[in-house]
């Protein structure tokens, strides 16, 4: 999304009338769109107005992050982690264990490394790979979009148009 579809969405949220809105500065909003800045602007606008349709308080950067991403079905970036660590890894989403995977990281290696050289060096590998994994998986949606809207054009009937007709019907 960019800064212009970011505003116009912060505008619906902060002219909601939900209670607790506070005051939006130039620091706030930038901090907001850091956080926002990835999703598309539909998906950041629909979780704005079921936001509103179901609570009566502004709400936190963390309540629509959890919400986009329930949306979504993907989980967050900073949350990845624990996850990898607590759940088995049949509920994990393939995402993460893949994004391990590729950091070369498994369950009994988080054991035997410290918490602090695991969170300072280690955890940004993993969630950097995991971020470009939902890049990708986000543009291989695309083109398969773009594939079967290509399948759907009649390609004997683009050949049997004689040259110079065009093919736009009358």
């Amino acid at each position: 999304m960019n800064k212009k579809q970011f505003g116009n969405a912060m505008k619906v949220l902060t002219n909601s009338g939900l209670a607790n809105t506070g005051e939006f500065n130039k620091d706030k909003l930038y901090i907001w769109y850091l956080f926002f800045a990835k999703f598309e602007y539909e998906d950041f606008i629909k979780v704005i107005l079921l936001h509103i349709s179901n609570n009566k308080f502004f709400p936190t950067i963390n309540e629509l992050l959890l919400t986009l991403n329930k949306e979504s079905n993907l989980p967050n970036k900073f949350t990845i982690w624990e996850e990898f660590k607590s759940k088995p890894i049949k509920e994990l989403h393939p995402l993460i264990v893949r994004a391990f995977k590729l950091a070369g990281i498994n369950r009994s290696y988080l054991k035997d490394i410290t918490t602090d050289t695991a969170q300072r060096i280690l955890r940004p590998k993993v969630e950097k790979i995991y971020e470009e994994l939902v890049k990708a998986k986000k543009d291989i949606k695309q083109l398969e979009q773009i594939s079967n809207v290509i399948k759907q054009i009649d390609v004997k009937k683009l050949k049997e148009l004689p040259e110079g007709v065009d093919s736009k019907e009358e």
